[in-house]
C-alpha cells in the first residue's frame, strides 16, 4: 500500500466515524459509487474524495427515505443538501487556512 492510499484510507473512516456511520465499510474500484444500505458497504471509484462523500451523502439516508422524495435514484432535494454540507465540512473548510 503506498502512502496516498494510506492517507484516503485514513481520510474515508474518519468521515465515516464523524458522521455517525463507523458500522459501514467502504472499497476503492475502479467505476463510479454505490451505497448499499443493507451491507452497510460503500463502493467508490478510485479514490476520488467528492464521488466518496456522494455515497456518504446516500448512506446518511434511506432507501425509504428515496421513496418517500419519489426518486429511486436517491438524488433528491435532502440528499443535494447532505451532499453539500459534506462538501463544505470536508473539502472546502477543510482547504481554508486562516
Amino acid at each position: 500500500m503506498v502512502e496516498g492510499e494510506i492517507v484516503m484510507n485514513k481520510w474515508a473512516r474518519h468521515i465515516l466515524d464523524e458522521e455517525d456511520l463507523s458500522d459501514w465499510q467502504f472499497k476503492w474500484t475502479f467505476s463510479d459509487g454505490l451505497a448499499l444500505h443493507d451491507q452497510r458497504m460503500i463502493w467508490c471509484a478510485s479514490k476520488d474524495k467528492a464521488l466518496f462523500l456522494h455515497e456518504v451523502a446516500h448512506a446518511l439516508g434511506s432507501k425509504e427515505e428515496d421513496l418517500r422524495n419519489g426518486d429511486k435514484t436517491g438524488h433528491h432535494a435532502h440528499w443535494g443538501d447532505r451532499y453539500t454540507d459534506l462538501v463544505r465540512k470536508y473539502l472546502v473548510e477543510a482547504t481554508i487556512h486562516i
